[in-house]
């Protein structure tokens, strides 16, 4: 049986009044159009063309979720859990209200999913970037007093337990002034190979001024990816996109941790219980590629 679906675009702030609009040849929108959800999830089942939704036809049964995504402004940092810490979170919630702004699980299912960039230029920050890299750009960093406790703080132990750490730190609310020294030394920052990056940290830090999110990106991977490219991120992985517009292939999931750019609430402890923050490239699947 075949069904044509359609949904209303969500309008989250970060979303774009031009992507959506023409990418379905019509005038662009007079509000943010950020993701439009093709699936059956109860937080935003499709809509069925003779009437009613899609979770009513499946019963709620599908296992993916299809969206696009267009974002004019970076969305929250943020990282998924697995099936099994999300069935153990969703159980721990369970007394809570479902739109009660500080629960973590809105769902017991695992999020993890592979976006593919239809825009010519799709900027996205995915996984953390391997320590070496992360200190050779911060020595082009002033030395304010800031700068000299990051670098400080991501040279004690092993790389993982260092960025585990050091996201704590700038995430707990004690980091301000840390966080301030760090965003002021990115108007005179310029280490050899990171000039995109620092563009568009410079971007970030404008529309989230003093964000302790902005120092968890400079941390980030930046990758630039275009039009038939694609990531994959596995759950666990620290990822936010930041421009351009996408179709999303995930698990049908709605579950999200934060970890900054966002007035959101940010659950620091449970963010860390689930992160992955083994450094490391995420390979970018390329048309053709197998």
């Amino acid at each position: 049986m075949l069904l044509t679906i359609t949904n209303e675009p969500r309008d989250y702030a970060w979303g774009s009044t031009t992507l959506l609009a023409g990418l379905e040849g019509r005038s662009p929108s007079a509000g943010p159009e950020a993701e439009v959800w093709f699936g059956d999830h109860p937080g935003d089942p499709a809509d069925v063309a003779d009437g009613g939704t899609l979770d009513a036809v499946t019963g709620g049964s599908l296992p993916y979720l299809l969206k696009l995504l267009a974002a004019a402004d970076p969305l929250s940092i943020q990282v998924h859990p697995t099936r099994e810490q999300a069935r153990a979170g969703f159980a721990r919630e369970a007394g809570m209200d479902a739109a009660d702004p500080a629960r973590n699980y809105r769902d017991d299912n695992h999020k993890p999913e592979l976006i593919v960039a239809l825009s010519d230029r799709f900027e996205a920050l995915s996984g953390l970037r391997p320590l070496t890299q992360t200190r050779r750009l911060l020595a082009s960093f002033p030395d304010t007093p800031g700068v000299v406790e990051l670098r400080d703080r991501l040279s004690k132990g092993d790389e993982p337990e260092a960025l585990r750490s050091t996201i704590g730190w700038l995430l707990s609310g004690t980091a301000d002034a840390a966080v301030a020294d760090v965003i002021d030394g990115l108007r005179t920052a310029d280490a050899e190979g990171f000039a995109e990056t620092l563009t568009a940290i410079r971007g970030i830090a404008q529309r989230n001024p003093r964000d302790p999110g902005v120092v968890v990106a400079l941390l980030m991977n930046f990758l630039v990816l275009h039009p038939g490219e694609a990531i994959f991120l596995r759950a666990g992985l620290l990822h936010a996109y930041v421009s351009g517009l996408g179709v999303e292939i995930m698990a049908a999931s709605d579950n999200v941790l934060r970890g900054g750019l966002t007035p959101k609430h940010i659950d620091v402890d449970e963010l860390l219980a689930i992160v992955d923050t083994s450094p490391g490239e995420v390979p970018v699947q390329r048309p053709g590629e197998k």
